[in-house]
């Protein structure tokens, strides 16, 4: 009687398609990770202008060009005045970064991630 071996290994085949899902999540994780270090970045900016002592009673358009200016320093460039929203209340400052970061990845295909940090400044 005669036994049949069976196949052990992979064919080029599934090696060729496990090396394309490789790249691919590489390249993902290549166009993913440095977004996510920015949120980081203006996360930890944010809360620094809010517990910064030296920032109660400052005018909203101070709060926003200390934002930017300590954005530019750790060279954040997702966020514009725009994406800057400075609002009121009774006992606070409510200091608020909503931005998206759109990154192409293959053609018309892109990445797309959004954030909304925030912080509160005490009034005095």
């Amino acid at each position: 009687m005669r036994h049949v071996r069976t196949q052990a290994g992979m064919t080029a085949i599934g090696w060729l398609l496990v090396i394309v899902l490789a790249v691919s999540a590489a390249l993902f994780l290549m166009k993913l990770i440095p977004i996510y270090l920015e949120g980081f970045n203006v996360g930890s900016v944010v809360s620094g202008v809010a517990s910064d002592p030296e920032m109660r009673g400052v005018p909203p358009g101070k709060v926003v060009r200390t934002i930017l200016k300590r954005l530019d320093i750790n060279m954040a460039t997702s966020v514009t005045k725009d994406d800057i929203y400075i609002t009121r209340e009774k006992d606070h400052i409510l200091i608020e970064v909503d931005y998206e970061v759109r990154e192409p990845v293959v053609g018309n295909l892109d990445i797309i991630v959004t954030f909304n940090k925030q912080g509160q400044l005490p009034v005095r």
